[in-house]
């Protein structure tokens, strides 16, 4: 087996592909938000290192890797269903794509809660987005907590 030797995850190089990462993720993502309707509240970064597993029974094929979650929170005020419509057109426009279903079809479901007064975070979130190295989840939360009992 020929696996290279664990990076130092402190290193320069380590540090400035990081950061370049980081920065990609930002100029992808910046490029996608509307500027009208959303509010940025916060960002959250995930950094995490670890060991794959190659022995007889298992064969990462990889000795250790790195992964970066940036996760933003944003809220909207407004028409919801206009605002995510024209979010994924600009996510379209910009070259994200969906292989499943698209914002429409996710909204139906939005739709029907609406009407029965479910909490929109009670609703499926919509299928991944890709751009070919990205990929973009969305989860949906209401701004307000709602008390629900059985």
């Amino acid at each position: 087996m020929n696996v290279k030797a664990r990076p130092d995850p402190d290193s320069p190089k380590l540090k400035r592909n990081r950061t370049q990462l980081e920065e990609q993720i930002g100029a992808n993502f910046s490029r996608v938000v509307p500027s009208e309707g959303f509010v940025h509240y916060e960002t959250s970064r995930q950094d995490t290192c670890y060991d794959g597993a190659n022995n007889w029974k298992h064969m990462d094929g990889f000795a250790h890797r790195c992964t970066l979650l940036v996760t933003n929170f944003y809220g909207l005020d407004g028409d919801f269903r206009k605002n995510m419509l024209d979010f994924e057109r600009a996510l379209f426009a910009a070259g994200w794509h969906s292989n499943i279903h698209d914002m429409a079809w996710t909204l139906t479901q939005y739709d029907a809660a609406a009407q029965s007064s479910h909490a929109i975070d009670r609703l499926p979130n919509p299928y991944p987005y890709y751009d070919g190295r990205f990929t973009l989840d969305i989860c949906w939360k209401e701004r307000v907590l709602r008390a629900y009992s059985i």
